[in-house]
């Protein structure tokens, strides 16, 4: 039997659901990125420093929404819950959040390389690092049914799939590389990387095993 203040604090949280729809996401997002600069620039003023500190903070910033969409899908599959098909519902909005934090990582990049001319050198991090960005702002514009409509299904899920994969790909080398050097430090975000990767690999293998029930036998 549930409680009064239990209706009462589901009530709130579907009130108040940020991720309920796409357009409450983005301005979520815009929010959170325009004040985690602006407090960045407060802490360690206008200069370089602050900047890059600020380029370093927004990328830790989208991590979560990134990493929240990519298990959304195998976590309602593999317990499927109220709470988890909620999450797969709201992985849209997710996406939309964490392209558009992407957006503003971009921006915070830009306005450094304007005070130091080295940061948008031709490396090979530079190039794939922005490729990932790219990828998440194409996804992020395409996130709506009319998009889905002028790409047509099969381009915009080949769009949607590929995208995941290679900016998954994307931060687990990154993670991987940092995690290598100092794990004391980095083994949180490659720990939930390499578990990201379990719960698609079960949900993937349990798909697999589903079809193969239903298929018919001689």
């Amino acid at each position: 039997m549930q409680t009064s203040s239990g209706n009462s604090a589901v009530g709130i949280a579907g009130r108040f659901d940020p991720f309920r729809t796409p357009r409450r996401a983005f301005v979520l997002a815009v929010l959170a990125v325009a004040g985690l600069v602006a407090g960045t620039l407060a802490l360690n003023g206008l200069g370089e420093l602050g900047w890059r500190t600020a380029t370093r903070l927004s990328a830790r910033l989208a991590f979560p929404f990134f990493l929240t969409a990519f298990v959304a899908s195998p976590l309602a599959r593999l317990w499927p819950t109220d709470w988890s098909r909620g999450l797969r519902r709201r992985r849209r909005s997710i996406g939309v959040a964490y392209a558009t934090l992407q957006t503003g990582h971009a921006l915070v990049i830009l306005q450094l390389a304007r005070l130091d001319d080295t940061t948008l050198g031709l490396g090979v991090e530079t190039v794939i690092g922005g490729l990932g960005i790219a990828l998440a702002i194409a996804m992020g514009l395409s996130s709506n049914d009319a998009a889905v409509r002028a790409l047509g299904g099969r381009r915009w899920i080949a769009l949607h799939r590929t995208g995941m994969v290679v900016i998954f790909l994307i931060y687990l080398s990154s993670y991987g590389g940092r995690f290598a050097a100092d794990p004391a430090a980095w083994w949180p975000g490659f720990g939930a990387l390499v578990a990201a990767l379990g719960l698609r690999g079960a949900a993937a293998l349990q798909s697999r095993s589903l079809r193969s029930r239903m298929l018919p036998t001689e």
